[in-house]
C-alpha cells in the first residue's frame, strides 16, 4: 500500500511498512526473505531492523504465551518462528 506521498506505507497496523513487514521475518527463511524483497522492493536498513525487531517481539510473547499455557504445539511454533527470525 501506497500514501498519498507515494511512500510505501503498512497496512495492518500504525502505519509502519516494518510492522507489516515483520511477518517476513517470522515466516521465511534468508533465501525466502531475499525472494519476497525483490517482489516487493527494497526496505530502508532502519525498516527492515524495526520489523525483525517486531518479529522478535511477537515471537517471543507467543512462546511465553504458549508455556503459561503448558501447550507444546504453540511453543514449537514459537521456536520455529525465532529460529527462522535469528538466521543470519
Amino acid at each position: 500500500m501506497r500514501g498519498y506521498d507515494g511512500r510505501k506505507k503498512g497496512d495492518a497496523h500504525i502505519g509502519d511498512p516494518a510492522v507489516d513487514l515483520s511477518i517476513v521475518y517470522s515466516f521465511l527463511p534468508r533465501i525466502g526473505r531475499e525472494l519476497f524483497y525483490s517482489q516487493y522492493g527494497e526496505a530502508d536498513a532502519s525498516t527492515r531492523v524495526r520489523a525483525r525487531w517486531k518479529a522478535i517481539f511477537t515471537t517471543v510473547s507467543l512462546l511465553m504465551y504458549g508455556h503459561d499455557l503448558k501447550n507444546q504445539e504453540i511453543v514449537d511454533g514459537g521456536k520455529q518462528s525465532l529460529d527462522l527470525i535469528l538466521e543470519s
